[in-house]
């Protein structure tokens, strides 16, 4: 299992100003005066028989970057601040990043594009508990599609990997990880590392008590969720 030390993240202050998403509506573009009467456009889905399942038997390290910004974390995990990645199963490891602002697609590509055949990269998708398709931010009122977390860990994870998955997704983490907690696929992430915003920004009403619930259930499950954030 890698050890991982804290890291900080790069100045990405202005890049992340403009990533609104996250907290969706599918009424409308984000808007924060609306906080408290917006409804989630869609609801936690723990699992699906029409889930593919992966094929490969080979362990690897698995990077799940839930707010990718601009990559950086990307760049900081595959120089080893993470944790050494020669140390991952197999010696091998890749990472899937989903970022739902448009605007930091093509910064996101170029990055990816130093490590290819390893990262895969959801541009323009909101990680969320469900599938949807919505309004994305109130800067570029562009519709993004929701990426189901769980269906992620699902389709790209197997029981042998090592996952590590970051999560700052400005609210909406108090839909996700309920219902990450009541899913099969909570199992499979190692190492969680979770910014947590104010609660009133999920749609789903989890109040901070339910949040500790949940993330209480995943650490029974084995989930490594450490009290401090690297991000």
């Amino acid at each position: 299992m890698l050890t991982i030390p804290q890291v900080q993240r790069s100045g990405q202050a202005a890049m992340r100003a403009l990533c609104l998403l996250l907290v969706i509506s599918s009424a409308g573009a984000f808007d924060r005066s609306l906080r408290g009467r917006r409804q989630s456009p869609c609801h936690c889905q723990i699992d699906s028989q029409h889930w593919s399942r992966p094929t490969r038997t080979e362990p690897h390290c698995v990077f799940i970057d839930l707010g990718a910004g601009s990559g950086a974390d990307l760049q900081a995990w595959a120089e080893g601040k993470f944790g050494p990645v020669a140390n991952c199963p197999s010696g091998k490891w890749e990472a899937i990043l989903v970022e739902a602002n448009p605007i930091l697609t093509e910064t996101l590509n170029g990055v990816a594009q130093k490590y290819a055949g390893k990262v895969q990269v959801n541009a323009s998708r909101a990680a969320y508990m469900c599938e949807a398709s919505v309004l994305g931010t109130e800067l570029s009122k562009v519709e993004v599609d929701t990426v189901n977390v769980n269906r992620l860990l699902t389709e790209h994870t197997i029981p042998g990997d090592w996952v590590m998955m970051k999560m700052d997704v400005e609210g909406a983490e108090f839909d996700i990880i309920p219902c990450m907690a009541e899913s099969p696929a909570g199992s499979l992430v190692d190492r969680l590392y979770v910014e947590q915003h104010d609660p009133g920004w999920g749609l789903e009403g989890a109040t901070p008590s339910a949040m500790q619930t949940a993330l209480t259930g995943l650490r029974t499950r084995g989930v490594d969720i450490p009290a401090f954030s690297p991000v």
